[in-house]
């Protein structure tokens, strides 16, 4: 049997052309996808990859996409890439069958969207979400009092990732006047998750085919965490090694109830690959940041300080490869799922 052919799409609202360098690499970085192209390219399989931009159905040239066994979606924020994911919706519905990360479901998954799914789930607690478009100061007071919304909140641009614009926001007038209301923006409630020890601790979880991964865990001194602040910790506090004990735990089954709960939220988003930000509350209850499939998995490059960590990129390689031969029974487009 020859081997099935895949393809990957990634693509950017704000390309209208799609250039490539001499070493055939894409001489512009694209935003609003994942990396799981690179994690593709390390299970042998036969992965080409295309890029669709948002004027596609105005080019001269087509893709046949059903020479392929099936198409993964890689274009993962409706906010930043509404336009390539009106094309992949049209493309998908050409094609007959539903692409991995249906283009259909990520044009579903805006924070706002997400945080009403999840409140909905056991074990999830979820801070309430809104999406400011051209609210004023009164608009927002009482789109925040309809929903009980509970101050402080977190204000960040809608389509950004990696928390460079989140700001704490006191009240409706102080996030009126910080928004910038040329642009979209999420107003989420912000919840004190700092521990008995005066830290705050993130940990990423991702879901790929049903399967459930502990990425990584960040802990630091404040709220808006990133891998940039694995320096800023109090002394005593190792946190290489609870990152590894937690890796540990999760592999013996203690979060079991965690895994369940992650794998019912996939369920809910309809998604087959996506990240999960998050503090862990008990090993049976988490907090959830956000939840989506634009999340950076990373993990290429060792770091001799989380020797641990060597195992992560190897079980992501591993559980991608196992949710394409799902995905692949049988090797032949079906009827669209809904």
């Amino acid at each position: 049997m020859n081997a099935p052919k895949i393809t990957i799409i990634d693509g950017d609202d704000n390309n209208r052309s799609i250039n490539f360098q001499d070493n055939h690499q894409l001489n512009h970085q694209l935003l609003g996808c994942s990396d799981l192209a690179g994690i593709l390219a390390e299970t042998g399989l036969d992965v080409s990859y295309r890029y669709v931009t948002p004027n596609f159905f105005r080019k001269h040239v087509r893709w046949d996409l059903r020479q392929y066994d099936l198409v993964i979606n890689n274009v993962t924020d409706p906010d930043r890439n509404p336009k390539c994911l009106t094309v992949l919706s049209k493309l998908e519905r050409e094609y007959g069958a539903s692409f991995l990360n249906s283009p259909r479901y990520i044009a579903q998954i805006g924070r706002d969207h997400v945080a009403a799914i999840a409140a909905s789930l056991p074990g999830l607690l979820v801070p309430k979400t809104l999406r400011l478009i051209k609210e004023d100061k009164v608009a927002m007071v009482h789109a925040t009092e309809a929903v009980g919304f509970r101050w402080p909140g977190i204000l960040r641009r809608a389509g950004e990732h990696g928390g460079t614009s989140s700001q704490i926001v006191r009240d409706a007038e102080e996030a009126a006047a910080k928004r910038n209301p040329r642009e979209q923006h999420y107003l989420t409630e912000f919840a004190n998750f700092r521990s008995r020890d005066g830290l705050y601790r993130k940990v990423r979880f991702f879901v790929i085919g049903g399967e459930v991964i502990p990425r990584s865990m960040v802990i630091g001194k404040k709220w808006n965490l990133h891998r940039r602040d694995r320096s800023d910790i109090l002394p005593g506090v190792n946190p290489a090694a609870e990152e590894k004990r937690l890796y540990d735990q999760f592999a013996e089954g203690r979060f079991s109830r965690i895994e369940g709960i992650l794998l019912e939220l996939a369920s809910k988003l309809k998604l087959d690959y996506f990240g999960v930000d998050c503090a862990l509350l008990s090993n049976e209850r988490i907090l959830l940041f956000e939840a989506n499939p634009t999340m950076t998995f990373g993990g290429s490059i060792a770091d001799p300080r989380r020797p641990h960590m060597s195992t992560r990129r190897p079980l992501a390689v591993e559980m991608t490869s196992r949710m394409i031969a799902k995905a692949l029974k049988p090797l032949r487009p079906g009827p669209l799922r809904v």
